[in-house]
């Protein structure tokens, strides 16, 4: 399980450096689940290691779509003011 879990974290990673914004939010709801999971089955220890993860992850696409949704309102701003 904790395979899985590696793979979902690395397949975000790399679904981020590519911009599939939708993507990554389904891949961290889906973490989200299979972590939940595996802390109910397996009683595991790291699970707030886990949670840690998912939650980085969810404040990064917050701080990247803001980001983005700025540079989109200033380049829309500039075709306006030419």
């Amino acid at each position: 399980m904790v395979k899985k879990l590696r793979y979902y974290a690395r397949f975000i990673v790399v679904s981020l450096l590519l911009n599939k914004i939708d993507l990554v939010k389904e891949l961290i709801q889906e973490l989200y689940h299979y972590v939940e999971e595996y802390v109910n089955v397996y009683e595991a220890d790291d699970d707030e290691e886990w949670r840690l993860v998912i939650s980085e992850v969810t404040a990064f696409m917050e701080v990247r779509c803001d980001s983005l949704n700025l540079a989109i309102s200033r380049t829309e701003n500039l075709r306006t003011s030419l």
